[in-house]
């Protein structure tokens, strides 16, 4: 065989190989939508119910048994910052609580090539304000009881759910829930003595903390593409239903050197992420919850944050672009011969 022949050769079989390869990284997923690709949850729907002697409040004043995005977005009192934004982005988070706010600290990451893999970054997300921008919802609610209830009760019509275009379902297996305990006040006391409150607020991971829950909906189920990420990206190998609990790393600091994304969710790297595991998780199908948190006699500020959890295996490129449904149910047990 000639020398010409055998170039002509080499570069068919270097096209070939870098063809393959091509399709390859078309084919693959990734998480935190890699590709310059924007999650886009364009229908936030939240519905809050309170049940069986509960009320609840958006200001603090007026009192029901319902609470819709309208009464979030309009709630006219001292330091509103209900953040309700018309589309999200995912971010990550351990809880950890800034005292001097009472808000959870946020970071949002970006993935990107780096020596033939890809690694995160991420930037620490500002403290959310009033109106709808931002990458995820943070919202204040207030819960009023005429008695110490120790066992508040997530309903089981709290759900996250989608109802974006087929094709893109998996976001909603991706989303956490936070409840924070802000301050505390006696019933009949004026509102504006405790609406900018937060004496109570606590970071999730710190030890005996009662303040703070995180809950993980749908935890047993994930999609196919999901599956393939965790087990391409993290070594995970897990099952699209009756999946076991995935244990996840959060952000805990702002990351300006990129991470290789294999090593930020297998605890290699406890500089930059902590473990993180929910106190409240359900399944896809889940039933009523007990001992949610509990509730002291009176009136209790609650701050509520929704998200997309970027460390999720489940937040990945084939999710993007779904529409997700967050809807809240809290009760008390009911008192016998009521």
């Amino acid at each position: 065989m000639s020398k010409k022949s055998k170039r002509k050769i080499d570069l068919k079989t270097a096209i070939l190989i870098l063809l393959l390869l091509a399709a390859l990284l078309f084919a693959s997923t990734y998480a935190w939508f890699t590709a310059n690709r924007v999650v886009s949850v364009s229908d936030i729907d939240v519905r809050i119910e309170a049940q069986s002697g509960l009320q609840i409040s958006a200001d603090g004043e007026h009192w029901k048994s319902t609470l819709t995005v309208d009464d979030l977005k309009t709630a006219a009192y001292t330091g509103n910052s209900n953040q309700l934004p018309s589309t999200m982005e995912p971010v990550s988070t351990v809880g950890e609580v800034d005292t001097s706010t009472g808000f959870m600290k946020m970071f949002y990451g970006t993935v990107d090539s780096k020596d033939n893999g890809f690694a995160l970054t991420a930037t620490a997300e500002p403290a959310e304000t009033d109106g709808e921008t931002g990458k995820f919802v943070a919202f204040d609610i207030f819960l009023q009881v005429n008695q110490d209830e120790d066992n508040v009760i997530l309903g089981k019509n709290s759900t996250v759910t989608f109802k974006g275009t087929a094709g893109n379902e998996g976001l909603q297996n991706a989303a956490r829930v936070a409840f924070i305990k802000q301050t505390h006040a006696a019933i009949g006391a004026e509102a504006s003595t405790f609406v900018t409150g937060h004496d109570l607020a606590k970071s999730f991971l710190e030890p005996s903390q009662e303040a703070t829950d995180f809950w993980e909906p749908n935890s047993d189920v994930h999609t196919a593409a999901a599956v393939a990420a965790a087990n391409s990206n993290y070594g995970i190998i897990t099952q699209q239903t009756e999946a076991d609990v995935i244990d996840y790393y959060g952000i805990n600091q702002a990351i300006t050197t990129g991470v290789a994304l294999g090593e930020t969710n297998d605890g290699t790297d406890s500089t930059h992420f902590t473990q993180v595991t929910p106190s409240i998780i359900t399944d896809a199908a889940m039933t009523d919850y007990d001992n949610a948190f509990s509730l002291e006699e009176g009136i209790t500020k609650i701050r509520v944050y929704m998200w997309i959890e970027g460390q999720d295996v489940d937040c990945e490129n084939n999710a993007s672009g779904s529409d997700i449904t967050f809807k809240l149910e809290f009760k008390v047990p009911e008192t016998p011969g009521a």
